[in-house]
């Protein structure tokens, strides 16, 4: 897919308007997240297929997770098209430190919620996850929470239309080059106005703006670093950093995760974090167990929306050594016995089990 640079010029004759109140304002610096963020993807993209997760929700969590440690959440303010919800959820058996309940009641807005992990855990937490998601997120937790002390929750929930919607007269069929030579027919969306684009060191980058706040940030990935914001690298000024204007033409995006972000926890040096803050959680200390999160991202015509729910679990620093698995998978003996009776109400041998 190839950018098509157009000029400032005519976008002014097309629509009667300055371009930069249409997308963003053309002196602003287009950059990458951090380096957690980049991170974290360029770590679950090794392999193939598709990648979506939620950086912040995971940050969320592990900063949730050192709410015994007296640490508040952090001062930026998310714009009022992201609502963001916590919950701490503690095993009847394990009692929440009192600097733990404090931090997560007045600072997170996260008051300490007890029940029976094993028994009502996993129905009660997919429950105030669908509710903070509003439905887009139905499931987070797919086992048994049995030996949990403690889960903590996120959700984050996105919606906005972009500054200029994509016409959709002019969606039309284009290829969608896949790693390697093959191709794909999908559906390209064509931006009606001039986009902002610049070339830096870290590749093309390309800001679609969004009505409310913020921006969708494009990157073409390193086999593609020829492209740049005024054609191919030897048609620009290489090393450019400013502002161009270009028309944008892309798929729309409709992508699902369901993740067990535990080793990305470890790769990324969070475990150290987190294992300081769920020791302090509870009075009995706590160990980091599975982190999971669910995510969602679409983006079409009109707009995009998000939404992202996170659990890290805390299980009982003294573990039950896992029982051995034992498999009946030859011929055996079975016996129905009753309190009192030695002999055994129901006998037989097992050889054939179809």
């Amino acid at each position: 897919m190839r950018l098509a640079a157009i000029s400032q010029g005519l976008a002014l004759l097309v629509l009667g308007l300055s371009a930069q109140s249409l997308w963003a304002d053309t002196a602003v610096k287009i950059a990458l997240p951090d380096p957690l963020s980049q991170q974290a993807l360029q770590a679950l993209g090794n392999g193939e297929g598709n990648v979506l997760l939620s950086p912040q929700s995971l940050v969320d969590v592990v900063a949730l997770s050192r709410a015994g440690l007296g640490e508040t959440p952090p001062t930026a303010l998310m714009p009022s098209t992201v609502v963001s919800a916590n919950a701490a959820w503690f095993d009847t058996t394990a009692v929440p430190t009192a600097e733990a309940s404090k931090t997560l009641t007045t600072d997170w807005d996260a008051p300490p919620v007890s029940l029976d992990m094993a028994k009502d855990g996993k129905t009660k937490i997919n429950e105030w996850v669908r509710e903070a998601t509003e439905g887009r997120i139905q499931d987070l937790i797919t086992d048994p929470l049995v030996g949990v002390s403690v889960v903590l929750t996120n959700a984050l929930v996105f919606k906005d239309a972009w500054r200029v919607p994509f016409d959709p007269d002019e969606t039309i069929p284009r290829d969608f080059h896949l790693t390697g030579d093959e191709t794909v027919e999908v559906p390209f969306m064509l931006s009606p106005v001039a986009a902002l684009c610049q070339d830096s060191e870290q590749g093309v980058l390309v800001a679609l703006s969004f009505a409310e706040a913020g921006h969708l940030v494009l990157r073409p990935q390193a086999e593609e670093a020829a492209m740049t914001c005024t054609g191919e690298l030897e048609a620009s000024d290489e090393g450019a950093d400013d502002n161009r204007l270009v028309q944008v033409a892309m798929p729309r995006i409709d992508l699902t995760a369901d993740l067990d972000l535990s080793g990305l926890v470890k790769t990324l040096g969070l475990s150290a974090a987190m294992a300081e803050g769920f020791a302090y959680l509870t009075v009995a200390p706590s160990v980091p167990g599975p982190v999971l999160q669910s995510v969602l991202f679409r983006a079409d015509e009109e707009g995009a929306e998000a939404a992202a729910a996170t659990a890290a679990i805390g299980v009982r620093s003294v573990r039950v050594p896992e029982s051995p698995l034992l498999v009946f998978d030859r011929p055996f003996e079975f016996f129905v016995m009753m309190p009192g009776h030695d002999t055994a109400m129901i006998a037989g041998i097992l050889r054939d089990p179809r």
